[in-house]
């Protein structure tokens, strides 16, 4: 197995805790935490979350790819 690359991890990690984040702003839970965490700031942190994930599966894909050749 390959190790995982940099490019991806970061982007992965960041994308699941904006993801957890968004899930919570939208189930109105940080409402009290900030104004602008309200299920239409949960909206954007989940769009943001499902974007920081695909940009991490270029990198993993390509590393894949080249190891299979």
């Amino acid at each position: 197995m390959t190790r995982l690359p940099i490019s991806f991890i970061v982007p992965a990690v960041l994308g699941v805790m904006a993801l957890f984040t968004g899930g919570l702003a939208m189930a109105g839970t940080l409402q009290d935490v900030h104004p602008l965490l309200n299920g239409d700031g949960g909206l954007a942190l989940i769009v943001s979350g499902i974007a920081l994930l695909i940009t991490g599966a270029f990198p993993l894909a390509i590393r894949l790819l080249s190891a299979k050749g």
